[in-house]
Parts: C-alpha cells; sequence; structure tokens
C-alpha cells in the first residue's frame, strides 16, 4: 500500500519536524519511498516541502526514473522559495539485490532467479552529485557504495571537495546477522579518510552520526543512543 506508507511517513516527519525545530537538516533512510518520483511537479514534493521549516533540508531515499530506466536514488529538498528537487542515482549496485548481470540477454532465467531472489531491476546513475545546503556541500551515497572507499574519495575530489557525507542504507537483508553492524563499523573509515562528518540513515540495522575522527553516536530503530561521542 505505497498511499499508506507516504501517509505514515508523513506523520512521522511531522513529528520529526515538530520535536526538532532547531534541527537544520533531517534525514529518512534508503527506500523509504518506494514509488518514483519522476517530475519537479511531483505533488508529494510540495506535501513534504510544506512539513518542514524555514530554510530546513530534507534527505530521502526513493526511486527515480527516466524513459525506461529506474534508478535506486536519494532525493533533496529544501522548504525556500527557489527550491528544486535534486537527486543523486546509486552508481555501485548490489548484485542480485538490485541487478541481475546480462538480464536483457536471458529473459526467462533472469526472471526465475527473479522471483527466486527477489531482486529489484535497477539501472546504475552515471553522475556524481553534491547537495548544496545552506553554505555546505553534501556527498550523498547509498548503501553498499560505502565499502568502496577508493572511489569515495574519488568522487569527492571531482567534486571540488565537500562538507559533510551523508549515507543512507536499508539493511533488513542481513536479517539477524551481524552484518550490519560490520556495514556500520566499514562506514567510519570514510569519515576518518576523508576528515568530514558522516551522517548514516537506516530504516532497519543502526543509524549514526560519526566525527573527522571517527567517533560515533549510534542510535537503535526507537532513535535512543546507545553509544554516545567522547
Amino acid at each position: 500500500d505505497t498511499t499508506g506508507t507516504f501517509a505514515v511517513v508523513s506523520e512521522q516527519l511531522k513529528a520529526a519536524v515538530l520535536e526538532n525545530k532547531e534541527a537544520q537538516l533531517i534525514v529518512l533512510p534508503e527506500s523509504i519511498f518506494v514509488p518514483t518520483f519522476k517530475t519537479e511537479e511531483d505533488v508529494r514534493l510540495t506535501e513534504l516541502r510544506s512539513m518542514l521549516n524555514k530554510n530546513q533540508g530534507l534527505v530521502f531515499g526513493c526511486n527515480t526514473a527516466e524513459g525506461q530506466k529506474t534508478y535506486n536514488s536519494m532525493g533533496f529538498i529544501q522548504n525556500v522559495p527557489s527550491d528544486h528537487f535534486a537527486f543523486y542515482r546509486k552508481q555501485k549496485l548490489l548484485l542480485l539485490g538490485e541487478y541481475l548481470p546480462l538480464m536483457k540477454y536471458t529473459p526467462r532465467l533472469a526472471e526465475k532467479i527473479s522471483q527466486l531472489t527477489h531482486t529489484n531491476e535497477f539501472d546504475a546513475g552515471e553522475k556524481s552529485v553534491a547537495f548544496s545546503f545552506n553554505e555546505f556541500k553534501v556527498l550523498p551515497f547509498i548503501c553498499i557504495e560505502s565499502m568502496y572507499g577508493l572511489w569515495v574519495a574519488k568522487i569527492n575530489h571531482e567534486l571540488n571537495d565537500t562538507d559533510l557525507l551523508i549515507n543512507i542504507t536499508e539493511d533488513g537483508w542481513f536479517g539477524t546477522s551481524k552484518a550490519s553492524a560490520l556495514h556500520l563499523n566499514a562506514l567510519v573509515f570514510r569519515a576518518i579518510e576523508m576528515r568530514k562528518p558522516l551522517i548514516r540513515c537506516v530504516n532497519v540495522g543502526y543509524s549514526s552520526f560519526t566525527n573527522e575522527w571517527g567517533e560515533e553516536n549510534i542510535m537503535d530503530l526507537t532513535g535512543h543512543t546507545i553509544h554516545q561521542l567522547n
């Protein structure tokens, strides 16, 4: 029920804005809005903006499309008059989770594998972007892209350096294994390597804020801090 999901998330966003009136930026996790955001005129963007305080920004996971291609994306909007819908399309896709190799050449086999693995059919983005937020430049990357340290450093250089790293993730497919914690620990190194603060937001697993020295605030699914910066 995609309409119901948007309504639930909207109510959660309203509550978050009310409880964090001074917050400059609110971050929602990967794939929080599955229905595709196609145009700047999407009524949902107008509704989301109306929930934010003046000059407040919102980062959220969503799908975007262009022609026949669909992308796992990170969207960014602000409640300012001149704002437009900015988005980043994930470039490093997860094998069997987000694509099947040679799928267009073996459609019958691909369909069977997709049914077994519940693979999404995403295309890889081709462009790195930075979100401009107040006086800051934000470098976005999604889920497993956090494991590509040299690649993150390369795109940061290409974008003429950034001020803040944001990673949104969906760790639900890890189940009850230790993989979610390992994913979080690996991400810390991006903050240390880049000497930049890093925000990580998940819908299943551990969200966190890491400073440029690798010191973390870690939150559980209820939003309670389970590990505090020293």
